[in-house]
């Protein structure tokens, strides 16, 4: 605090690396608990979680359960490699292999950004969305910034899925389903019962 003036930063010390948590970016070993360890270490105070592609043999980090991305938190992707696919100039790949509510889930969150990556749905065992924004009681949800992110590949439901998700902003972003039963790339709702509908159940 400053006088009159609140101070919040996104403290540049809170910025945790995935790589250090044990996860590989191979596309091959379950990167599930390390990315989420990593998750919760940046929730308090808002920090940064880093994907890189520097390190890693593909870049593509696998996940077997949905990742839950807690508020205030930041996810980076940096850098490009073997895994680089289609969508918003994106090299680093969240590849979900599940059958889940999202390979991102955003229920309930407010205040993250997400940059830099791509979620990509597995065509074997399709997760429901790539993303999932919304709220499950009366209290706001969203003010999300995306910029360079995409969702793209195989989904039941929906590549993106916002519902009651308010004031989010999203720069450069694509969204794409190839298959796996889904009726839209993006779905949007104003409101559902301040719940998560369409086919969704968390």
């Amino acid at each position: 605090n400053a006088g009159n003036f609140a101070i919040t930063s996104r403290n540049s010390m809170n910025v945790h690396n995935v790589l250090a948590y044990g996860a590989k970016g191979v596309n091959a070993t379950d990167d599930t608990a390390a990315i989420q360890a990593a998750l919760n270490a940046a929730a308090t105070p808002y920090g940064t979680v880093v994907l890189p592609c520097n390190g890693t043999t593909t870049g593509t980090y696998l996940t077997t359960a949905p990742l839950v991305v807690p508020g205030g938190v930041n996810i980076l992707g940096l850098g490009y490699g073997a895994g680089a696919g289609s969508g918003a100039g994106i090299g680093v790949i969240i590849r979900g292999a599940h059958t889940g509510i999202a390979i991102l889930n955003l229920i309930d969150a407010s205040n993250t950004v997400l940059s830099g990556f791509k979620v990509w749905g597995d065509i074997a065992t399709t997760p429901k969305t790539g993303i999932v924004l919304g709220r499950t009681v009366v209290a706001s949800a969203g003010n999300h910034t995306l910029r360079n992110f995409a969702a793209d590949g195989y989904y039941s439901v929906a590549a993106a899925y916002s519902i009651s998700s308010e004031s989010n902003f999203w720069d450069n972003c694509f969204a794409r389903a190839l298959g796996g039963g889904a009726l839209y790339a993006f779905y949007t709702s104003a409101s559902d019962d301040l719940s998560v509908g369409g086919g969704l159940s968390t």
